[in-house]
């Protein structure tokens, strides 16, 4: 699965909710989600999508945004899964 295949109903399921107050919020987070993979890795959307295991990562993202959004850090390191992946691509490290 490609990240642009990635629909709200997808990223819902991934972290178990069920309800539909909070469209706009899981929306917010998919747009973010996105922002930070381009960011660490370099690629454009476009390119992103050519590496299907990037799904997986933002859907991670979008889990860890959603599950730790209060402003409370318990733990501010990166998801070691989301970190292996978005470092295989990482061109702006090279």
């Amino acid at each position: 699965m490609k990240v642009s295949e990635v629909t709200l109903q997808i990223v819902k399921d991934s972290v178990g909710f069920s309800g539909n107050g909070s469209d706009a919020l899981f929306q917010v987070y998919m747009d973010a989600a996105l922002s930070f993979i381009t960011g660490y890795t370099g690629l454009t959307a476009a390119e992103i999508d050519t590496h299907e295991d990037l799904a997986t990562a933002y859907l991670c993202l979008v889990g860890d945004m959603f599950l730790n959004r209060y402003t409370t850090v318990e733990n501010d390191k990166l998801n070691p899964t989301v970190k292996q992946i978005l470092s295989l691509y990482a061109v702006n490290y090279l």
